[in-house]
C-alpha cells in the first residue's frame, strides 16, 4: 500500500525545508566553480592564443546564448545588418594574435 501524499511513514526523515544531500553538493560545486575554479579557468583561457582562443571562447558562448537556427530561404528585399563590437580596454599587441 502506498503512503498518502505528504507522509512517508518515516518520522526520522529529513525535516521539511531542509536541503537534500544532492542540493548541498550542487551548491558546494557551484561555489567552487565561481571562486577557485573561475580563477584557474580564466588563466587557462587567457593562455590560449589565436584560433584556439576563438574556438574555446565561441564554444562557451553557446551556454549563454544558443546558436540561431539556419535560414535557408529568400528575403523579400535588402536587409540592413549592423554589428557592434565593444571593447572594455584597448587591445595590446598580445591580444591581436
Amino acid at each position: 500500500m502506498a503512503a498518502p501524499k505528504g507522509n512517508c511513514f518515516n518520522p526520522a526523515g529529513r525535516p521539511v525545508g531542509s536541503k537534500s544531500l544532492k542540493t548541498q553538493q550542487w551548491e558546494y560545486f557551484v561555489e567552487y566553480c565561481m571562486s577557485e575554479g573561475l580563477e584557474r579557468f580564466s588563466v587557462e583561457l587567457n593562455a590560449l592564443k589565436g584560433k584556439e582562443y576563438v574556438n574555446a571562447f565561441s564554444g562557451l558562448l553557446e551556454y549563454f546564448k544558443p546558436k540561431l537556427s539556419r535560414f535557408n530561404g529568400r528575403l523579400s528585399g535588402p536587409e540592413k545588418v549592423e554589428f557592434v563590437i565593444r571593447y572594455d580596454k584597448e587591445p595590446t599587441g598580445e591580444d591581436r594574435s
